[in-house]
Parts: C-alpha cells; sequence; structure tokens
C-alpha cells in the first residue's frame, strides 16, 4: 500500500524510538522459532542478503530462494530463509525510512541556523554603521557566537552607503532532500512480501526446518 510520506514523516519524527515494521500476525513468534536452528555463519548471511536485498530493492520470494541455492541451503527450507531474510530485510527498510526523516530534519535545521546566522551577521552590519566598534552577539541556536567589532573607519562622504568591512552573506545552499516517497514505498512493499512468506510458514514447515550452521 502507498502512503504519503508527507503525513507519516511527521509521525515517524515523534515516534522513530518506538516504531517497528509492520510484522504479520504471528511472524515474531515464528522468527523465534526459526532463529535457534540457524548458526553464527547462517545469521550472517541473513543479515548481509537482506541488506543486499533492501539495497537494491530486490525482495521477491524467488529471489530469496535464488540466494538460497547459491547458499546451499535445502529446497525444503527455502521457504523458511525468505521468511526470515525478509524479516530482517522489514528492520532494514524500517532503519531506512527513520534515517531518511532524521536527515531530511537535521537539514532543515542546518538551514534554519546558517540563515540565523546571516541575518545575524546582516543586523550586525546595519549596526556598525550607527556604532561603529561595537560588539554583537548573534545567537545560533543555543551557542551565542561574537562577532568582533574591529572595523575600518568609513569616509563621511560615503556614509548611507555600503560598508568597507560589509560582505554580501551567500545563500545557504539547500541540502539534497532524502527520497521519502522511495523509501517509505521500498517499506512498504518489503511488508507486503513479508506477509506472502508468512503465509507459506505452515507449523509443519516451521518444524521440519533443518538447523544450519
Amino acid at each position: 500500500m502507498r502512503v504519503s510520506w508527507i503525513l507519516i514523516a511527521a509521525f515517524l519524527a515523534v515516534t522513530s524510538a518506538e516504531a517497528t515494521p509492520l510484522y504479520p500476525s504471528g511472524a515474531l513468534a515464528l522468527e523465534a522459532q526459526l532463529l535457534p536452528k540457524m548458526g553464527r555463519a547462517t545469521r550472517a548471511w541473513i543479515l548481509a542478503e537482506a541488506r543486499h536485498e533492501v539495497d537494491e530493492g530486490y525482495f521477491s520470494i524467488a529471489t530469496q530462494n535464488e540466494a538460497s541455492i547459491r547458499f546451499g541451503v535445502p529446497a525444503a527450507d527455502f521457504p523458511a530463509m525468505s521468511f526470515l531474510i525478509l524479516m530482517q530485510a522489514a528492520r532494514d527498510a524500517d532503519d531506512d525510512v527513520h534515517n531518511a526523516v532524521n536527515s531530511r530534519n537535521m537539514g532543515a535545521t542546518d538551514v534554519a541556523r546558517q540563515q540565523q546566522l546571516a541575518n545575524g551577521i546582516n543586523n550586525y552590519s546595519v549596526q556598525s554603521e550607527l556604532s561603529p566598534g561595537s560588539d554583537l552577539a548573534v545567537q545560533q541556536g543555543n551557542a551565542p557566537t561574537l562577532l568582533s567589532g574591529s572595523l575600518k573607519t568609513q569616509d563621511p562622504a560615503t556614509a548611507g552607503t555600503t560598508h568597507p568591512d560589509e560582505v554580501e552573506t551567500p545563500a545557504s545552499p539547500q541540502p539534497k532532500p532524502a527520497d521519502m516517497q522511495k523509501v517509505m514505498d521500498r517499506e512498504s512493499d518489503v511488508e507486503d512480501t513479508l506477509a506472502q512468506a508468512t503465509k507459506v510458514m505452515t507449523p509443519a514447515i516451521a518444524a521440519a526446518v533443518t538447523p544450519l550452521g
């Protein structure tokens, strides 16, 4: 299901520390049943494969089956491997969404601070025309920045024009925004595929999974 990031991004910014992927009913219990059968090497492979599939945007069940063949998983255990990979992929995709939200928020904050500093410098230039040699504390977030009031003497004939020490402040570059819709769509696709994989995992299939090192 496609959801616009505009509403959800605001929600995630508040609940990012608590939010988790939308797991299908019973998925966490099933994962807890299967993971003890997986050895260290297999678990490391699951983590790497999940991250790779999320990065590449390929996370169909067929993709996991092909990966299982390369890793040497018995064919009977393909459904379990697909399920475990997708559980981790859902976590990775969810992390990507939260990272994108945090990156966007940090970028907006940085632009705001730079603009505040630029406004402070401009205000200082105006004040320096009236009171040469004075100091002005410019607030940048919670940390004041003291601008030195050491100025060149301006010819009275040029009063009202640009001060010799006044430097034009270039516009702050806009940070490249994270592709919120892309990462959110990707998380939604992973969760949809995970729901399919969970339906395939019957109790009998889960119980018959071969321990892997």
